[in-house]
């Protein structure tokens, strides 16, 4: 069985200038937890719900230690950076995750529930020729490998 066979066509997508506000309406409105954020027919990044709740949360410092006049930080500082950007976040670019895996239509069902488990994501944009054609996720794979 083909990604095409299996894929929602008509997908709900985002614009990398959208507010947060914009895109958590869109999302809520038409009932999906994720979209692709294109610019043209282009998969630029993705946004989901998990995504817009981090924005919501207070990062947490890193812990370090202080040995021999220095610092010595015990948690990724990188990690506390990015969630403090989060936070401060008003544009779906700089919330969206940029690096997506994306699937062509004519793949077997097999390759997008690989992309799904090693990624962990939800949700895999389905493009041809790099152009965003439709959406794949973890239920479509589940009910084509049943064969519903």
């Amino acid at each position: 069985m083909r990604v095409s066979e299996i894929m929602t066509r008509d997908v709900v997508t985002l614009k990398p200038e959208h507010s947060l506000a914009e895109a958590a309406r869109l999302l809520l409105d038409s009932g999906v937890s994720g979209a692709p954020v294109v610019e043209g027919e282009r998969v630029v990044g993705m946004l989901s719900e998990k995504d817009l709740l981090a924005t919501r949360i207070t990062p947490r410092p890193p812990r370090y230690l202080e040995l021999l006049g220095g610092i010595i930080f015990l948690d990724d500082v990188g990690r506390f950076q990015s969630q403090l950007e989060k936070t401060a976040a008003v544009t779906v670019e700089q919330v969206m995750t940029r690096d997506v895996a994306t699937v062509e239509a004519d793949a077997p069902i097999e390759e997008a529930a690989g992309i799904i488990v090693r990624r962990g994501v939800n949700r895999v944009p389905v493009v041809e020729n790099g152009r965003l054609v439709g959406i794949v996720t973890r239920s479509d794979v589940l009910r084509g490998t049943l064969g519903q």
